[in-house]
Formats: structure tokens, sequence, C-alpha cells
């Protein structure tokens, strides 16, 4: 065994003594810092994962919201813009309500209309849709031309599709009051 004999006098042998667990102490006072540290940033970095996950998985569940939404905004503009349209056709002289249940109160059995729409600034309303027989076009063309409240009833297309359907499309003018 190998024996080591200190020859500093006792005043520098107990300052270098000092000095070395002086350094011992700061050296476990810094690892014990940058462990508090680095396991406070790991915890928080953990949380952070958590946290995104979490909302990663809220947003996944509320899209399907977001997207009813969109879809309720785009039909209630959808609605606006069919009510001025209706609004401006009309005038003063009628409501939409009264206009739509005379232009129902005119569609015989045999036909339904899968399109109504304003092609220009004018007061004409195109009316698209089907019917079983010419005579049913025939049928709802003449009730349009005796209705009071159409000036004007124009056939602009009839034509038969591959399923023996007939489709068609009226323009009408509103009677100006």
């Amino acid at each position: 065994m190998k024996q080591t004999i200190n020859l500093l006098p006792p005043r520098l042998r107990i300052r270098r003594l000092l000095m070395s667990r002086l350094f011992l102490v700061e050296v476990c006072a810094f690892t014990l810092l940058f462990a508090v540290i680095f396991g406070a940033l790991w915890q928080r970095t953990i949380t952070l994962e958590q946290s995104v996950v979490y909302l990663q998985g809220e947003r996944d569940r509320l899209e399907p919201i977001r997207l009813q939404q969109e879809e309720i905004g785009r039909l209630r503009r959808e609605i606006g813009q069919q009510k001025q349209l209706l609004d401006s056709w009309q005038g003063k002289s009628a409501s939409a309500y009264e206009t739509m249940t005379q232009l129902a109160g005119l569609v015989p059995p045999g036909v339904w209309l899968s399109e109504m729409r304003q092609p220009d600034k004018e007061k004409t309303l195109s009316l698209k849709g089907f019917a079983l027989t010419m005579e049913d076009v025939a049928q709802f063309v003449d009730k349009l031309s005796k209705a009071p409240v159409f000036d004007k009833v124009e056939v602009k297309d009839v034509s038969r599709d591959k399923k023996q359907t007939i489709q068609f499309e009226i323009l009408l003018k509103h009677k100006e009051s």
C-alpha cells in the first residue's frame, strides 16, 4: 500500500482541505441545480406534449361541428339571396309567401319543379322542372297563363331525357302593380 506524506505546514494544509471541500460542495450544488432545472424543463415538455395531443383530439372532435356551422352559414346566405331575389322579382305587390303559395297551387300532379331562379335583373322568373307527359306541361303552362300574377308565360325549352321524363324550362314575367 502506498502512503502519502503531506509536507505542507498545517495552515496551508487546512486551507487546501477547505478549498477542495468547497470545490466539492460547488460541484454538488451545480449538479443539483442542473438536475432541478433539467427535471423542470422535462416535466414542462411532457405537459406541453400532452396538451398538444389533447387539443388535437378536441380539434378532431369539433371539426364536424365547424363544418356544420359553415354549412348553416352558407345556407343562410343562400336563403337570404333567394329572399332578395323574390323580393326584387315581386316588387312591393305581394309577399314571397303569397307568390309561392299561388305558384304551388298552379302545379298539376304530374309536374314537379326542380329550380326557380331570376336570370336577369328584370322581373323575369325561370322555372325548371320535370313532367310525366307533354299534356302535364301544357296544362301547367295554361294555368300559368291564366294566373293573375303573371303577365307573360314563355316556354323556353321542352325535352325528353333517357328515362322518358319530360324536362322543361318556362320563363314568367311578373305583372306590374
